[in-house]
């Protein structure tokens, strides 16, 4: 049975290491000159505890841990942190990972979004699940976040329910820690916005059918008028 992490970072450390250091990163661990984005939750496991060097100079942000859920054995708990810069998502994974009960979920589902224009999300072998989570801090247009799922496999297949238990313990957890104003600002940019989009159409579309059929009254009217003073003068 898992304890689960507590809502604090105490005991949580990170390894920090001098690039100069014997315990760089291992040769066969490549990384980019510039780093187009943050390496996969793998990577970061590979050379845990230690920290990539693009992240050295970054600080350590403080981690929220929610609530775990429980389905069938599979065990799903949310993190989340506010970070400006991708040394500090790249810390946030660091420092998650050192701790050993999330260093051997079975996945550890990653999503992040600084801007519009710079987020980006990790599988971690959970297909297609890091594209949903990004997903819906895009929906909810939420910036500065970073969100990790962890889910432990309980030998019993959810089918599209995982997908569910992620997003929604990642949003209780968002909503908890004001990330998220409420539940529902995800469902109101979403369901709720394309609920109203089609009640405003449909009202406009009866609008110009009553508005064609008027026209077509008033030209019988007017024929019939036209008629009438026609034999008038005859």
């Amino acid at each position: 049975m898992c304890n689960y992490l507590s809502s604090s970072t105490e005991n949580l450390t990170v390894h920090k290491v001098e690039e100069s250091s014997s315990q760089s990163v291992p040769e066969n661990h490549e990384l980019p000159s510039a780093v187009v984005s943050v390496p996969s939750v793998k990577s970061h496991l590979d050379i845990s505890p230690q920290i990539l060097p693009f992240a050295l100079n970054s600080k350590v942000p403080e981690i929220y841990h929610g609530e775990p859920l429980i389905d069938r054995k599979s065990i799903f708990q949310a993190h989340c942190a506010r970070v400006s810069t991708r040394g500090e998502v790249s810390l946030f994974i660091s420092t998650l990972l050192t701790d050993r009960k999330v260093a051997t979920a079975t996945h550890n589902i990653l999503a992040w979004r600084i801007s519009s224009k710079e987020a980006d999300c990790d599988d971690d072998g959970e297909t297609h699940a890091g594209g949903r989570l990004l997903h819906l801090l895009t929906l909810s247009g939420i910036e500065n976040v970073a969100v990790m799922v962890s889910r432990w496999y309980g030998g019993i297949q959810l089918g599209p329910d995982r997908f569910k238990h992620i997003n929604n313990v990642a949003r209780l957890l968002l909503t908890e820690h004001k990330f998220l104003s409420n539940a529902s600002d995800v469902s109101n940019n979403n369901g709720t916005g394309h609920q109203k989009k089609h009640k405003h159409d449909k009202r406009k579309r009866n609008k110009t059918t009553c508005f064609s059929l008027t026209k077509i009254h008033l030209c019988f009217s007017f024929v019939k008028l036209f008629c009438l003073l026609l034999l008038f003068l005859l």
